[in-house]
């Protein structure tokens, strides 16, 4: 109905997303995307403190 089902791939014991199945602004930053790192201006998902680790890397340059 969702077409969703090669969103994640599951093997025994782990679970994860599959990056190239989905459109992400932070993916395509991490892989140097101009269009995705202009639109970049200091602020990312402010409502949640658990981010902040991943904007300070946003702010210095660096991807996980």
């Amino acid at each position: 109905m969702y077409h969703c089902e090669t969103l994640v791939a599951s093997a025994r014991g782990s679970l994860r997303i599959c990056p190239e199945e989905v459109s992400c602004d932070y993916f395509d930053w991490c892989e140097g995307k101009l269009s995705a790192i202009n639109q970049y201006h200091g602020e990312y998902m402010a409502q949640y403190n658990w981010a902040e680790f991943t904007n300070g890397e946003l702010n210095w340059g660096r991807c996980r």
